[in-house]
């Protein structure tokens, strides 16, 4: 019996595609950066300071891999998707959607408020949850513990990738806020996209197929909250510490109470 599929084949010549079209597209800012040692020593160090979310963050995930008995497979098929797919795409998306926006008459002032939480948090979230579910199904892995991580790897991967293109953005404008902004990216990893996507398809896989395992309620809470946690920290009114440190509390306890559901219980273990 081949090892794929005619169908599997398809989808993964596809799936190389996108990943090498997103590997250039992701560099190419930084392939075609003609700026100064100096400068480039700064965009190297910023990125470094990522491993201060990375690196424990992909501990965690290693450590839940064996809990939940998830393919390394499953995992590293997830994260390079995340980040070498699914942020272009997104990219794409954004720029269609803030369009679309123009187009419904908006102007230009309300746009630079409202652009980023009228946009991303429902292309993205859409997009890495498409994603994630593609993945699944290739490789007909349909469990609760499995969609979970999926998409925690998937949201991960967009994560790490989002990150550094912010870092080389603020390099080639002004290269003085590269390390402020990585820093930045640093500070807000603890609730960010890993988890909005984890607890979303979570949600959605309950949802779909009718799980009778919690309370509806908090299945819809889990498959629509992590979208509206994002609209709220990319609106104007995410206006102070305080109201991104009661954002960052929610968006973390809804982790934790997805993750309490997934993880086995001490007689399943």
């Amino acid at each position: 019996m081949p090892i794929l599929t005619n169908k599997q084949k398809i989808a993964a010549s596809i799936w190389l595609f996108l990943i090498v079209y997103g590997i250039d597209f992701e560099l190419f800012p930084l392939i075609g950066y003609d700026g100064s040692a100096i400068n480039q020593i700064i965009i190297l160090f910023s990125t470094l300071l990522l491993a201060i979310y990375i690196i424990p963050i992909s501990l965690a995930i290693r450590f839940l891999k064996k809990q939940l008995n998830i393919p390394n497979k499953l995992l590293i098929v997830s994260i390079i998707s995340g980040g070498l797919i699914t942020g272009w795409l997104s990219s794409i998306g954004n720029g269609l959607a803030y369009s679309i926006l123009q187009t419904f008459g908006f102007n230009s002032v309300f746009l630079q408020d409202w652009e980023a939480a009228l946009t991303a948090p429902f292309v993205e979230e859409a997009i890495k949850a498409l994603m994630a579910f593609a993945i699944l199904f290739f490789f007909k892995a349909f469990k609760k513990e499995t969609v979970f991580m999926t998409g925690l790897t998937v949201g991960f991967g967009f994560q790490i990738v989002e990150d550094f293109a912010y870092i080389l953005t603020d390099a080639s404008e002004q290269i003085d806020y590269t390390i402020g902004t990585a820093l930045s990216r640093v500070s807000g990893a603890l609730s960010s996209h890993y988890l909005y996507t984890s607890v979303l398809c979570l949600g959605i896989f309950l949802l779909v197929t009718k799980s009778q395992e919690i309370p509806k309620k908090k299945i819809l809470t889990w498959a629509f909250l992590p979208i509206f946690l994002h609209f709220l920290w990319n609106s104007p009114l995410n206006v102070s510490s305080v109201v991104s440190a009661i954002l960052v509390t929610v968006a973390v306890f809804l982790f934790i109470d997805a993750l309490t559901f997934v993880y086995p219980k001490p007689n399943q273990q």
